[in-house]
């Protein structure tokens, strides 16, 4: 392997121990944070636009709603997509590390989005019980959005594999 195709699929190797090296590994987990907040904030945008759609017809039909209320899924994906924060981390997460920011993420997103509605919501001083149907509508679109999280880093995995074997196969064949 030569020492520009390591670097492409090893970049640690060339650069272990060297003075710096925590600069750039910073910047390439800000990168992936910024790239991967985009991501979600549009995946959840699309999801809470769909469930504005399905639970307003089903909860209040007769509402009618001026051009103000295309801000709503922004604001709410917005606020969702913050407390992807507590992912970061400068390596990968272990199970239970995993699971607890996963655990801590999912409350942060709920007290947000609570904050925000109890803000801008007047329906939900006539009718409380909506924060049982906004919870468990939170709780639906953080599922799917990280199952749809889940598909894609899954895709991109299986590729980056093939695209591997590919190159140990043709390192082998110049051997």
């Amino acid at each position: 392997m030569t020492q520009i195709e390591r670097r492409r699929y090893l970049p640690q190797a060339d650069n272990a121990g060297k003075k710096g090296m925590g600069r750039m590994w910073k910047k390439e987990l800000l990168t992936e944070f910024v790239v991967d907040f985009f991501r979600t904030f549009f995946t959840v945008t699309t999801l809470i636009t769909m469930l504005l759609y399905v639970l307003g017809t089903n909860l209040d039909p007769d509402q009618r709603f001026g051009y103000q209320v295309f801000a709503a899924p922004l604001v709410y994906a917005f606020v969702g997509t913050i407390p992807n924060v507590v992912l970061l981390s400068g390596h990968e997460l272990r199970g239970k590390e995993l699971f607890a920011r996963k655990a801590l993420q999912l409350l942060l997103i709920e007290a947000g989005v609570f904050c925000v509605s109890l803000y801008g919501v007047e329906s939900y001083k006539r009718q409380p019980e909506l924060f049982i149907v906004q919870a468990a509508a939170i709780f639906a679109v953080y599922f799917l959005a990280t199952l749809i999280s889940w598909i894609g880093s899954a895709y991109s995995a299986g590729k980056l594999s093939r695209e591997l074997e590919e190159f140990q196969k043709l390192c082998a064949e110049k051997e």
